[in-house]
C-alpha cells in the first residue's frame, strides 16, 4: 500500500507474496486485511492497517472511509514532529 500509494485489500493475507509471519502478534487470527496508505506532505508517513477474523472482506465504502481517516491521521503525526 505504501509502494505504491493506494489501499490494499486482501481476503487471505497470508497468501500475498509480501506477508511476513510474525508469531508473537498473533495475526493469523485476522487473515482479512485492508492496508490505505497515510499520505505527508513530502511522501508517504505509513499505512492505516485494518484486519478482519472472517468474512466478509472489506467493501469499497470501507476502503473509502478508511481512506478518508487517513488525512487527520497524517495531520496528528506531522503536528506531533
Amino acid at each position: 500500500a505504501v509502494e505504491y500509494m493506494r489501499p490494499l485489500s486482501l481476503n487471505a493475507a497470508p497468501e500475498h507474496a509480501s506477508y511476513r509471519h510474525f508469531p508473537a502478534l498473533g495475526e493469523e487470527r485476522f487473515p482479512i486485511f485492508l492496508a490505505v496508505p497515510v499520505a505527508g506532505p513530502s511522501g508517504p508517513l505509513g499505512a492505516l492497517v485494518l484486519q478482519r477474523r472472517g468474512p466478509p472482506a472489506f467493501d469499497a465504502a470501507e476502503v473509502e472511509l478508511a481512506a478518508a481517516l487517513t488525512a487527520p491521521v497524517a495531520a496528528v503525526v506531522e503536528r506531533a514532529r
